[in-house]
């Protein structure tokens, strides 16, 4: 690919990675024998951290903090459809777990928010 990445997380579909110039990547073909995977595929936006779940949630923060997750993801489609913004607070940092996303504001508290 030739482009460094700044942060890089792993799902139940695959790996998602921001570039250093932060354009998010889903790694395509990874499986339990392809362990590299075959291609990267741009999935529009411009990100400065994101993170993947157990079910194949993905949550991502802009450089202005605002939060987005991608949609239509699914195991036939494991890089989605689109980037849809994701609440009005700014974040720094997201992690997905089983059941919530924990945000980390830049006020200095964490909030735990609710999978759909």
């Amino acid at each position: 690919m030739g482009k460094p990445f700044k942060w890089v997380s792993c799902g139940k579909f695959g790996c998602w990675a921001i570039t250093s110039g932060g354009l998010a990547y889903f790694r395509v073909g990874v499986t339990g024998s392809n362990h590299g995977g075959d291609s990267w595929v741009n999935t529009g936006g411009s990100f400065k951290q994101l993170d993947t779940g157990v079910r194949g949630e993905v949550y991502a923060v802009d450089d202005a903090g605002q939060v987005y997750t991608r949609e239509g993801v699914t195991e036939n489609l494991p890089y989605g459809t689109k980037w849809s913004k994701f609440g009005n607070m700014l974040f720094s940092h997201v992690s997905v777990g089983e059941k919530s996303v924990v945000a980390a504001a830049s006020n200095g508290y964490d909030y735990w928010l609710d999978i759909p």
